[in-house]
């Protein structure tokens, strides 16, 4: 009893099944959930009112770096250094933010920090090391804006920010 229609046949049904079920064989009819982003994460933004005064903002003028994976890995990874702000008022919940931008690669990372009134009074920032791809790394340095700001009642408000330059190091690709 074997016939090879039959098997042809579920073969079909499986990929139209999972094709379905994976992604809209047919615009309207999708049974996978949806990503879409996250409310919880943007929400909280505007959920903090408040204002922080600070009296000194020390963003460094060099440690800005790009530096070379491992050969052949094709990525570099972002070594930037950590800024200290020295909080004199808080009022309500303010989030504070260092961020480092370099335009000319469409680069940017930021760390988001919570203030209230029961917050350390200074504060050391520090970014998470990420990584580029060596494709579009082709200078030796490039511009970039170290940003301090916070963000209260859904606005934002820069505290200071300075241009640097980041250095590129381990050569090319």
């Amino acid at each position: 009893m074997n016939h090879p229609r039959d098997e042809i046949f579920l073969t079909v049904l499986c990929i139209a099944v999972v094709t379905v079920v994976s992604g809209p064989l047919v615009p309207g009819i999708d049974l996978t959930p949806v990503q879409g982003p996250q409310a919880g994460n943007f929400e909280s933004l505007n959920n903090h009112t408040g204002d922080l005064e600070a009296t000194s903002i020390q963003i460094p003028d060099t440690g800005y770096r790009l530096e070379r994976g491992v050969r052949g890995s094709g990525i570099y990874t972002t070594r930037f250094p950590a800024t200290t702000v020295e909080i004199e008022t808080v009022s309500g919940s303010v989030l504070l933010v260092y961020a480092v931008d370099i335009p000319a690669l469409g680069y940017g990372i930021q760390s988001t920090y919570e203030a209230t009134q029961t917050s350390p009074r200074t504060l050391n920032m520090t970014l998470p090391q990420s990584q580029l791809k060596a494709q579009e790394i082709t200078q030796e340095s490039y511009q970039g804006v170290a940003t301090v700001y916070i963000r209260t009642n859904g606005t934002k408000r820069a505290l200071t920010n300075k241009t640097v330059t980041v250095t590129v190091s381990g050569g090319g690709q």
